[in-house]
């Protein structure tokens, strides 16, 4: 990957299970302190049943977050779970968590979680609704653009242009393509010109290249996410 880097640019910590846990974030901010603009959690997956486990509420902590900008990601496919999820994080001091519609394990999308939730516009519809009429903070959505194939983004898009999402974090990837394959930017000017939602690109490679023809394609400063896997 090219070093060059772009001012314009900001760069977000994107979440990797196990890895980017709160050690890792407050020894990344001791090394690059405002650099990145962003840092994510791995993703919660939260349950009516039972109240959140000592080690995730760690992962939230400010303490354990100190000096950087931190938001929780959730990963659910429960409008119900979600919104007592964004409860909790207000009642910690959040004011903005961030939807997983990107996850593509395969134990995630067969329960309509992560990527999973790109296989039913209607349902992926009728959760965002229940959610945005209920909820009080922010809440951005982490997603790919397509399952099996790339032609299902326009319904996909369709969809999340209804709701006033915070930003929307795009892997230029299907969930069938895993992490693998060439990642695209064709899409992302078509619709910067016509949603008013941030459009960052994430991959799991990002050439600068690629970063900046989508910056002249859009007109507008597009944000990079620092992305493992």
């Amino acid at each position: 990957m090219s070093t060059e880097k772009i001012d314009s640019l900001d760069y977000y910590l994107a979440p990797l299970e196990g890895i980017t846990g709160y050690i890792y974030r407050k020894r990344l901010y001791e090394y690059f302190g405002g650099e990145i603009a962003r840092y994510f959690t791995p993703f919660f997956a939260p349950h009516s049943k039972r109240k959140m486990k000592s080690k995730e509420v760690r992962e939230i902590l400010p303490e354990n977050n100190p000096g950087f900008f931190l938001v929780p990601q959730i990963l659910t496919d429960s409008t119900k779970d979600c919104l007592n999820f964004i409860r909790d994080m207000k009642s910690f001091g959040f004011d903005e968590v961030n939807l997983n519609a990107g996850c593509p394990s395969g134990t995630v999308t067969s329960k309509f979680r992560g990527s999973g939730m790109l296989t039913d516009t209607e349902r992926l519809d009728h959760f965002l609704e229940e959610i945005f009429e209920q909820s009080y903070i922010k809440i951005s959505v982490k997603t790919r653009i397509g399952f099996s194939d790339t032609e299902e983004w326009d319904e996909i898009l369709k969809v999340y242009k209804k709701y006033p999402i915070s930003e929307l974090i795009i892997h230029p990837r299907t969930r069938n393509e895993m992490y693998g394959g060439y990642i695209t930017n064709t899409f992302l000017s078509e619709y910067n010109y016509n949603a008013e939602i941030k459009v960052p690109s994430s991959a799991s490679i990002s050439p600068i290249m690629i970063l900046k023809n989508v910056v002249i394609a859009t007109s507008s400063p597009i944000k990079a996410i620092l992305s493992f896997g």
